[in-house]
């Protein structure tokens, strides 16, 4: 669907690390060749919910580049990750793992150029496994012989950290639980564990605020709010080490006006709309700069793990 909120444009400061440079980003994309913009939302929640928050979003980007920017919400993160090879997606907040992938199947097609900045300063989430308060299940090595469910396969927090944390602590998942299988999501995760479907599962957390709150923001915090589970029936039993946030990633082949301009929409997105930044991103500080190398070590992860 296409984003059709406008906001006036504004002349803004961008604020640089190191330094306060007053500059307008604002450009004209199809001055450099790029007449609309895809912008696509990784699966995992519901699509009408996942919609409503990035719809200012791709308003945002749309006043930037002044062009139609098509705000997308895809079935799986397969689908956006298969788009940004194809050349078919332009910008998607992904997972640490799931640009991982991309960078170890084609390295030249994606550059990150924002992540989102904790409540504390920190760039960082983890993964938490929860379970049912009636479950029996009081610790994680309560969960042997139990069923255990991992998220999206391309997730970082649902699949990839448990899997090398399992690995760590000398677990095969097929040996030690009695069923396993792929939720498809987040949501999924949480509700299947809610439903009974299966005894747990693992989503991914801010780390901060309380958990009777969902935390600040995650996976379990959208499911919350999102009216699907009573979260005093469900409670955590396990907790990775941090992992990196997920990047802000937009497709390399765009001109560098055109990236130049969505990073400083991105950078100056809590002092400009710090309303749409609660929508979509719920309680975070703002953006800040990204870089490959924060995510060099999870691409190495990636590829022991599964081999890409």
């Amino acid at each position: 669907m296409k984003a059709h909120v406008k906001y006036s444009t504004v002349v803004v400061g961008l604020i640089a690390a190191s330094a306060a440079l007053a500059q307008d980003y604002h450009i004209n994309a199809a001055d450099y060749g790029v007449t609309e913009f895809n912008f696509t939302v990784l699966g995992g929640e519901n699509v009408d919910d996942a919609t409503r928050k990035a719809e200012c979003v791709g308003a945002r980007i749309e006043d930037a580049l002044s062009i139609p920017v098509n705000v997308f919400v895809a079935a799986d993160y397969a689908g956006v990750l298969e788009g940004f090879l194809g050349g078919t997606v332009d910008m998607s907040e992904l997972g640490a793992s799931g640009y991982a992938r991309i960078a170890l199947t084609d390295p030249d097609a994606v550059e990150p150029v924002a992540v989102a900045q904790q409540l504390d300063g920190s760039t960082g989430y983890f993964s938490e496994i929860l379970v049912r308060t009636d479950s029996g299940i009081d610790s994680f090595e309560d969960l042997e012989g139990r069923s255990f469910y991992f998220g999206d396969p391309d997730s970082t927090s649902g699949t990839l950290v448990p899997t090398v944390s399992f690995q760590m602590m000398g677990i095969d998942p097929s040996t030690y639980f009695s069923e396993t299988g792929f939720s498809g999501g987040h949501e999924a995760s949480v509700v299947g564990v809610f439903n009974g479907d299966f005894d747990a599962s693992g989503t991914w957390i801010s780390g901060q605020g309380s958990f009777e709150d969902g935390y600040t923001r995650g996976g379990l915090r959208k499911t919350v709010e999102n009216g699907l589970v009573d979260i005093s029936e469900l409670k955590p039993v396990w907790r990775s080490a941090e992992i990196p946030e997920g990047p802000i990633t937009v497709r390399q082949a765009l001109p560098a006006e055109v990236k130049s301009a969505v990073q400083a929409a991105w950078l100056s997105f809590a002092d400009e709309d710090p309303e749409c930044l609660s929508v979509y991103a719920g309680e975070v500080l703002g953006y800040v700069e990204a870089t490959h190398s924060r995510y060099e070590f999870i691409i190495e992860m990636r590829r022991d793990a599964f081999g890409g």
